[in-house]
């Protein structure tokens, strides 16, 4: 019983603090909204997009784009204060589209000043990534075996860091939370249908895309971000290099506090950095069930055919 209040009010905490962001901070010109699903590259993105708006390769990107639902719940920043920080103002989300942190959101788009960039991952890796990331981070400590993230994950009711990112437990003592932001698909498809409608401030990124061409991705980044840079190849290839799976797992795992997240044991927020290694984790029967439960959530949006089958 104590759980499950508690777990309510996490909820509650989150829709607040969500309300309070879309109803007290206006858009400026220049935002960028880094907007991912846990575990699809949020981080890596984040350094993409600092070092394009100018910051240097060791930049605090917790600080310079921060993960604004948590800063305002953990009273890192005030709204005042991220009212005021200056130009361009960088954050990372992982809310769906109709919870996007920023007043004057329509059903449709985002305020016409702000551009979002989104990532988007094979699911079964995220899934893969995030079962590591639930049962490492202190937050979550997911004591679940693996059939029943698996699951969990299907169903949409995994538990996600953002609960824990907020300074909560991120689940209800059983490894399980009762946000329906919790489901892929839902996430995936809303923020796909708006970069579908609104190309010009919202860019579609794929995590493999970055992994076979960092430039290339990295260019079209720019585009969106600061056009002034797309022809600066030195730039471009130096944040390329910066934003390397090596070493941003250096500079990560070389901070103290980020270790202090994470149960003893526990695998580094920088697992793997791979494609497909989900092949290793599901058994033929998961595979066949996730290929059916993809073909039929994603019908229709041409997203069904964008990964990789066995």
């Amino acid at each position: 019983m104590a759980e499950s209040v508690k777990s309510r009010a996490t909820s509650l905490r989150t829709q607040l603090v969500t309300r309070a962001l879309r109803q007290c901070l206006p858009g400026r010109d220049g935002d960028v909204f880094i907007s991912t699903f846990p575990k699809s590259g949020t981080t890596w993105m984040q350094q993409v997009v600092c070092m394009l708006s100018g910051e240097p390769r060791d930049v605090d990107i917790q600080m310079r784009a921060p993960y604004i639902e948590a800063a305002i719940a953990t009273c890192v920043f005030s709204m005042q204060r991220l009212r005021e920080l200056p130009a361009p103002r960088l954050f990372k989300t992982h809310a769906a589209f109709e919870d996007l942190p920023v007043a004057g959101c329509t059903k449709a788009a985002p305020p016409p000043n702000v551009k979002v960039v989104i990532v988007v991952r094979d699911p079964r890796d995220v899934m893969v990534s995030l079962y590591y990331h639930s049962k490492s981070i202190k937050g979550i400590s997911y004591q679940g075996t693996w059939d029943e993230w698996f699951d969990d994950f299907v169903n949409g009711v995994a538990p996600l860091p953002m609960a824990a990112a907020s300074g909560a437990d991120g689940g209800d003592g059983e490894g399980k939370s009762d946000s329906s932001k919790s489901d892929w698909f839902s996430h995936t498809l809303g923020w796909w249908r708006v970069a579908r409608d609104h190309p010009e401030q919202v860019l579609w990124v794929r995590y493999e895309d970055m992994l076979a061409d960092p430039l290339a991705s990295v260019r079209r980044v720019a585009q969106l971000v600061n056009p002034s840079v797309v022809g600066d190849d030195s730039l471009l290839r130096e944040i390329v290099h910066a934003s390397s799976f090596g070493e941003m797992k250096q500079r990560h795992d070389a901070c103290e506090e980020n270790n202090e997240m994470r149960n003893a044991g526990g695998t580094s927020h920088f697992r793997k950095g791979q494609s497909g290694d989900w092949r290793r984790h599901l058994s033929a029967a998961q595979r066949e069930r996730f290929g059916r439960v993809m073909v039929e959530r994603l019908k229709g949006s041409g997203l069904e055919d964008a990964f990789e089958q066995d």
